[in-house]
């Protein structure tokens, strides 16, 4: 597990319309030393990119919403913040449509699996906010 100094000062946003996922990845990111900001609608999320009321280093979005999906989101967040948008890590229940598979192999971006093995998602997160 990266320890809490080596995470100090990075802002992980947390998108997810599950009240319990939300909840168990904000406590296990925190324990990491994360700042986290959590918020279950892309839309919601957007806003908050939008007004620029917080700064933003990494997002983890979960690609089965209502409303606006992870990869609509991508595309938004990619409209108004290119930077942010590499720096977005989609999760996964794993089901949906060939042509959500086709827009997904088409984002360079990391997708992770629930249910998460919060080792890989640390791994994955330091990855991410450092560029690699």
């Amino acid at each position: 597990m990266e320890k809490a100094g080596e995470a100090q000062g990075l802002k992980i946003f947390l998108v997810d319309d599950d009240p319990k996922i939300l909840d168990l990845y904000t406590k296990f990111l925190r324990k990491g030393g994360y700042f986290t900001i959590a918020v279950s609608s892309a839309a919601d999320a957007l806003e908050i990119v939008d007004r620029g009321l917080t700064k933003v280093d990494l997002i983890i979005a979960d690609i089965n919403m209502p409303g606006l999906n992870g990869i609509e989101f991508h595309h938004r967040v990619k409209e108004r913040r290119a930077d942010l948008a590499d720096k977005i890590i989609f999760i996964t229940g794993g089901v949906f449509e060939d042509e959500m598979a086709e827009s997904l192999a088409a984002i360079p971006n990391p997708i992770l699996k629930k249910p998460l093995e919060f080792e890989i998602l640390l791994k994955t997160v330091a990855q991410v906010s450092s560029g690699k």
